[in-house]
C-alpha cells in the first residue's frame, strides 16, 4: 500500500497532532514498535504490537483494549487472530 497519501490518524485531540511520532505510520500495518497512544507528557504508552493498547490518555478515563495474545484477562486467541484485530483497530 503506497503511504503518500494517507492521511494520519485523523484523531481530533491535543495528544495526536501532524509531527507526533504517533500521526502516520511509515507502513502498513505499522510495526510491532510503532506508538500508539502517547500522553501529554510525550510518554509512548503503547506501541502497535502490544498485547493490551491503553486509551485511557484519549479517553479521560480507563479505557483499554485486550487482543487476546498474550497475558491478561480475557480470551485467548491465536497469533494471526490477533493480529488481525490490529490491523482493524488500527
Amino acid at each position: 500500500m503506497n503511504l503518500a497519501y494517507f492521511p494520519g490518524l485523523q484523531i481530533e485531540s491535543a495528544l495526536s497532532k501532524a509531527g507526533a511520532l504517533n500521526f502516520k505510520p511509515e507502513s502498513r500495518p505499522p510495526s510491532p514498535d510503532f506508538p500508539v497512544v502517547i500522553d501529554a507528557y510525550g510518554n509512548i504508552v503503547s506501541r502497535y504490537g502490544d498485547v493490551r493498547w491503553d486509551l485511557s490518555p484519549w479517553s479521560g478515563h480507563t479505557l483499554t483494549i485486550y487482543f487476546g495474545d498474550g497475558p491478561g484477562q480475557g480470551k485467548k486467541v491465536s497469533p494471526q487472530n490477533a493480529e488481525l484485530l490490529r490491523k482493524v483497530v488500527a
